[in-house]
């Protein structure tokens, strides 16, 4: 039996299991309006924000190798023809993939993604995936 315990935007009642969906927060900060400052700030807090509100800033999408990039342009890269050829990423679905799986297995509230290369982007026109 199903408990219904939350109310979802339309004030429905909803139940238990369905209420604990992670909600997702793709951030597009354009250049130079302060997105890195946001994405270093989410990566230096992303141990306390998941302990104290189990807010996740994932790993997946994110060049873990660079200190000095916090973002997930692995996810633009990958799935926005203009930037997979010139940035050498193949378009393909395998980063969102890992985002699916990092989230499936850490269950946070709240995923945030943030990376400014989604910002040029055209729905519709420039997404391969």
């Amino acid at each position: 039996m199903n408990r219904m315990i939350e109310a979802d935007e339309m004030g429905e009642r909803v139940p238990e299991k369905m209420s604990q969906r992670t909600q997702v927060v793709l951030h597009i900060g354009m250049n130079k309006t302060g997105t890195s400052s946001i994405q270093s700030s989410l990566h230096r807090n992303a141990a306390r924000l998941w302990t104290q509100h189990r807010i996740l800033y994932p790993l997946a999408g994110r060049v873990t190798r660079e200190r000095r990039y916090h973002d997930h342009r692995l996810l633009a890269w990958s799935s926005i023809r203009r930037y997979s050829h010139h940035f050498g990423v193949p378009i393909s679905d395998i980063y969102w993939a890992e985002l699916a799986a990092e989230i499936e297995a850490r269950q946070p509230r709240l995923c945030v993604i943030s990376s400014e290369y989604f910002w040029p982007a055209q729905a519709g026109h420039d997404f391969a995936v």
